[in-house]
């Protein structure tokens, strides 16, 4: 199940160059981008009733965050309507996004679709992300794993690295499609390059265990970089498994350490530690984690 995503993409793409915009506009964007939210929000609402999408989407965008106003997502939704109307694409998806979570709405799946597939039709890749989302897990619709996939792989031709992650992890479990570790890791590494920390421990992780794809190398590199972003046991475990595809033991065990000792400070216990202790074990004695679990078919 998705869990409702930080709000953060709905300000990506706030603003747009300066020659796209009238020249009060430009002030809004010159006073927001010094701290001056009061004049940008006058600005705006003085644009924003000439029927500018953009400055609609801005206002949505500041009410959405508090950014110079006190949040209020009613307000945020209406300021997004209007912009979705007058045909911002991403406006468009932000509506859906409130009627697939239920915020200040009721919670309307069909509506959702409805409005993501608007957005869709003027290329917005995560409109095509999200409407995956509903196939892959039958919100508003039957669950179709074939039909997620087919609209997530748009939104992955696109860019978007949460489709990447989502398609990968089809590959790789053969839902809706038949199982393909190269095409799951193509995915990840092509997600894992834009930062996102899910697809760089998912990388490493399928590149330290998996014999099919082993390259400990790659995998330390890419474990690394999700450590660096989040310090938490599972990314420490995926670290040390991959100093041990590379055949670095010594670090593999004092990683793989540390993330017990990570795991129990997060109140991880029964088999999680179970299992971290098991690998603790195969690294000292030289060995390499393959496929925990089951066989890599």
């Amino acid at each position: 199940m998705r869990v409702e995503p930080a709000a953060i993409f709905l300000w990506a793409g706030l603003f747009v160059s300066l020659c796209f915009v009238p020249a009060i506009a430009q002030e809004g964007q010159a006073a927001y981008e010094r701290g001056d939210y009061k004049t940008a929000l006058e600005i705006w609402l003085e644009v924003a009733e000439e029927d500018d999408a953009q400055a609609q989407f801005n206002l949505g965008a500041m009410y959405e965050h508090g950014r110079g106003v006190r949040q209020d997502y009613a307000e945020a939704l209406k300021w997004f309507r209007r912009a979705a109307e007058n045909g911002k694409p991403i406006a468009l998806h932000n509506v859906g996004f409130y009627y697939e979570w239920g915020r200040v709405v009721d919670q309307d799946y069909q509506m959702a679709m409805k409005w993501y597939r608007r957005a869709a039709e003027k290329g917005h890749p995560r409109a095509f992300n999200y409407i995956g989302d509903l196939y892959r897990n039958g919100h508003g619709v039957a669950q179709n794993h074939r039909k997620a996939n087919e609209w997530q792989g748009k939104a992955a031709e696109r860019g978007d690295a949460d489709a990447q992650i989502k398609l990968g992890q089809a590959y790789l479990e053969g839902l809706g499609t038949e199982k393909n570790v190269l095409e799951a890791v193509r995915l990840f590494r092509l997600a894992a390059e834009q930062g996102e920390v899910v697809a760089q421990n998912s990388l490493a992780w399928q590149l330290a265990i998996d014999k099919r794809v082993r390259d400990g190398k790659t995998a330390i590199k890419f474990a690394r970089r999700a450590v660096a972003q989040e310090d938490i046991s599972g990314y420490s475990d995926t670290l040390a498994a991959s100093y041990a595809a590379a055949g670095r033991f010594k670090k593999a065990v004092r990683e793989q350490r540390y993330a017990i000792k990570k795991a129990k400070a997060e109140g991880e216990e029964g088999k999680t530690i179970e299992d971290y202790r098991k690998r603790l074990s195969l690294y000292r004695q030289g060995k390499m984690l393959t496929c925990p679990g089951g066989p890599c078919d």
